[in-house]
């Protein structure tokens, strides 16, 4: 059994507000589950709550050690910070890339926009797939060429589909159209082997670690690089623009870097170390 939670920014601290989980899905490897879900938190005015649904990713399974894993730190959302009033709920993996999702994004007219996003990068669709005024329930084609989703003509359910480019991310023109009349819940199958598209693997073995954290102007990087090939450091905000790159010489010894950070303005971002194939990860809060 596990128990959901949405975690924090703050160490060993998490809020025990989520109500239910709705959609799920495991990711390729088989160790971590992709849920939607829903929850609610008090608000400013006495008696008032807030609802609203978002996407996590919960660790239940270690391939190496053929068993569960513990439920504690064990969860991480898709998306650190919402606007107000906005919701995000209905994930679902690209067939052939799954550092891919489609997702729904209602926003504050309860507009239910498709986007999809690069979960390694941040990086968005550019405008929405599609908008809809029912929810989208996105699901990709076996090559990923093209996203399926609900609509509704003159309430008639049916399966819209809209093409794709290379990045699964946006639309070739924003041209949609009808692919199933009187469906919904469109889920796209396919038999045979999934040709999954290369991309990093995430790694432990850096043993990434940044200081100080939060950090005004000079933040420190320490980590391990076991085969001394050359180093990227990116750095990435909560939107998933890509803010600033660093690139040093490999190096078999202790790694320690200083990496000026003075012109960034205060927020969350992700530092992300890549050597080789493999990358590791590191959150960081840069306050003025």
């Amino acid at each position: 059994w596990y128990t959901l939670f949405n975690p924090t920014f703050t160490t060993g601290v998490s809020t025990g507000d989520v109500l239910f989980a709705d959609v799920m899905e495991f990711d390729y490897s088989g160790e971590f589950l992709m849920y939607d879900a829903n929850s609610e938190i008090a608000g400013s005015e006495f008696g008032e709550f807030i609802n609203y649904w978002d996407i996590g990713f919960m660790k239940v399974w270690d391939n190496g050690n053929n068993n569960f894993v513990s439920n504690d730190n064990n969860i991480n959302k898709l998306f650190t910070q919402l606007p107000e009033n906005t919701s995000v709920g209905n994930p679902s993996f690209a067939k052939e890339a799954d550092f891919i999702v489609a997702f729904d994004f209602i926003d504050e007219q309860g507009d239910a926009n498709l986007f999809a996003v690069n979960v390694e990068t941040g990086e968005t669709s550019n405008q929405p797939i599609f908008t809809n005024s029912i929810l989208n329930y996105p699901n990709y084609s076996i090559t990923d060429e093209a996203v399926i989703f609900d609509a509704n003509s003159n309430g008639a359910d049916l399966i819209g589909i809209i093409d794709l480019n290379s990045d699964r991310l946006n639309a070739t023109n924003g041209d949609a159209f009808i692919f199933i009349e009187d469906a919904a819940w469109g889920t796209w199958y396919g038999t045979g082997q999934r040709n999954l598209v290369s991309t990093e693997t995430l790694t432990d073995a850096f043993r990434l670690d940044v200081f100080p954290n939060p950090v005004q102007d000079k933040l420190n990087l320490t980590f391990a690089n076991p085969s001394g090939d050359d180093v990227q450091v990116e750095i990435y905000n909560v939107q998933g623009s890509l803010m600033k790159t660093f690139e040093f010489a490999g190096s078999l010894n202790a790694n320690t870097h200083e990496l000026n950070v003075n012109n960034l303005p205060s927020g969350i971002y992700l530092v992300r170390l890549l050597i080789g194939n493999e990358f590791a990860t590191h959150k960081v809060t840069i306050q003025k």
